[in-house]
């Protein structure tokens, strides 16, 4: 039976202004993550409908930001999602991405206890925790160079964000969440609450391409490579366990135009289902997220006219700059 539908909304963008650092960067996810009121205008209340609550940890570097911890508000495995980052060299838990001073850190903790630090060996004092995943470094992406707008999905129990240069196309993307329903409930296929956790980046060193839903493995999204710097789709194995498999979704997506539509012009929405890459073994179904015709990452997709409107969800690709096959996340 499948899981409850998710509710995708979009936040307000947030702009990093010229000569950011990484503890910029990190507390925008933060103030990001605390708006009282989404890109639409519409309220947010904080551990409520889709919205997650974000703590930060300031005390490594008093005064800065250096993480920022997110909290699903549905969640009962008491799972928590942290996005990191220093311009000191530290030696956090990794998966298989080694660490870099001024990069942007993922990682993810199920059955977690109180928070410690993101830098301890477990960065909570109870619970699984899966290793750190990179997105690209500043000085990868432009450094501070140019201004860069970093946009942020979230559901409840999942968040994506988007982080575009705006100096050209092209962006990092990275995110987490109960992002597959198993469609079963069978011990060995999920979780003891019927979901499967996973995260993904779309790479150390690359950018998500133009047709970024495709199979590649230069930036595509949700290509789960296992290999260090390029992009990941990591799924924690069920249990109390600190192992995780990697995971790719199913089926390559290319050549997708503006005029994929249906004939009547209503948009298309494509399941997208995902395996481990390992085992060759089916996953699940992916949750909210599924493929549709080009839009810029962020648009809202909506059907009607200006009478009578719906909001089918918000789209999510290549690039704010730029169009290309997107992801639905489906309001």
């Amino acid at each position: 039976m499948a899981l409850s539908a998710l509710n995708w909304r979009f936040l307000p963008p947030y702009t990093l202004k010229v000569g950011y650092t990484i503890f910029d960067y990190i507390d925008a996810i933060y103030q990001m993550g605390i708006s009282t009121e989404y890109a639409d205008g519409s309220p947010r209340v904080p551990g409520t409908g889709s919205a997650w609550t974000w703590t930060r940890d300031q005390t490594l570097v008093p005064g800065s930001t250096t993480a920022a911890i997110g909290i699903p508000p549905i969640n009962a495995l008491n799972m928590r999602y942290i996005v990191a980052g220093d311009s000191s060299v530290r030696t956090p838990t990794m998966n298989t991405d080694a660490y870099a001073v001024n990069c942007p850190l993922i990682g993810m903790n199920k059955n977690s206890g109180v928070y410690n630090s993101w830098v301890n060996a477990a960065p909570m004092t109870s619970g699984q925790f899966y290793g750190f995943v990179r997105a690209p470094a500043l000085t990868t992406f432009a450094g501070a160079a140019f201004p860069q707008l970093l946009l942020m999905m979230e559901c409840q129990e999942g968040f994506m964000v988007a982080w575009n240069r705006t100096d050209a196309a092209g962006q990092s993307a990275y995110g987490g969440g109960a992002m597959i329903d198993p469609l079963s409930a069978a011990a060995l296929n999920a979780e003891s609450d019927g979901r499967l956790y996973s995260y993904v980046t779309s790479g150390a060193t690359n950018f998500t391409v133009s047709n970024f839903i495709d199979n590649g493995v230069n930036g595509n999204w949700l290509a789960g490579v296992a290999s260090s710097a390029l992009p990941h789709f990591f799924t924690a194995n069920v249990g109390a366990v600190t192992t995780s498999r990697n995971t790719a979704k199913i089926g390559a997506y290319g050549g997708i135009t503006n005029s994929f539509v249906a004939p009547n012009g209503e948009i298309p929405q494509i399941p997208l289902s995902a395996y481990f890459t390992a085992s060759g073994q089916y996953a699940g179904q992916l949750r909210g997220m599924n493929v549709t015709k080009n839009y810029l990452t962020g648009a809202e997709v909506a059907v009607g006219n200006a009478g009578v409107r719906t909001v089918e969800g918000y789209a999510f690709g290549y690039s704010a700059n730029t169009q290309s096959p997107s992801l639905l996340l489906t309001y």
